[in-house]
């Protein structure tokens, strides 16, 4: 995880509550979605959508259709719908659904098949919220410049998390010299054994 990264992981994790259950505006096809910023992980953020039966059985969106289809194109109504959603639950969860977000296309998959509504999920990394160009992750990352300016323009905050990140980057470049060390260890023990071998 680069530096950029690293601190909007720690000014979102010093208060979460600032930006769980944000909304995410972004529009799809003929329509406008509101998706929620639902859990906050410590590699990433989940964005979610959830979609009620009635609005999955009659509207023309394009994310609504898709998820018609795919769990019962032939159903009329809202209560077919959750009864098949229901009696697929199993097949259904995990599959995958392809949104345009301001015409780019993200993998959501299906994360939950509830009684009134079907959620959808994809997870975004800090490290592409950072880096990015692509609209959800833009849209994110101004989110969380809105929401956290504060802690972002603090100096005492920046040098804390500075330091932070600089020793955990130690940490992880001391494990890998010596995960290097053994690896190598490993390989001339095991070149011993042979010539031992070889030498009979």
């Amino acid at each position: 995880m680069d530096f950029e990264a690293y601190k909007f992981r720690s000014v979102i994790f010093s208060d979460k509550s600032r930006i769980e259950k944000e909304y995410v505006e972004f529009e799809s096809g003929i329509r406008q979605y509101d998706f929620l910023v639902h859990d906050i992980g410590h590699n990433a953020l989940d964005i979610v959508g959830f979609f009620r039966y009635f609005q999955i059985a009659s509207s023309l969106g394009p994310v609504e259709m898709k998820l018609h289809n795919m769990i019962s194109p032939g159903a009329k109504n809202a209560y077919s719908l959750k009864d098949v959603a229901f009696n697929r639950k199993h097949y259904l969860y995990n599959e995958k659904i392809t949104v345009d977000v301001d015409g780019e296309d993200y993998t959501f998959k299906i994360d939950g098949i509830g009684p009134q509504a079907v959620k959808i999920t994809v997870q975004i990394t800090y490290d592409e919220i950072a880096n990015s160009q692509k609209p959800l992750e833009r849209k994110l990352r101004n989110m969380i410049n809105n929401l956290y300016r504060g802690p972002l323009n603090n100096k005492v905050t920046l040098e804390k998390i500075t330091a932070q990140w600089e020793k955990e980057e130690a940490e992880k470049q001391k494990i890998h010299e010596e995960v290097l060390e053994e690896e190598k260890e490993r390989e001339r023990k095991k070149k011993e054994l042979e010539d031992f071998l070889n030498s009979w």
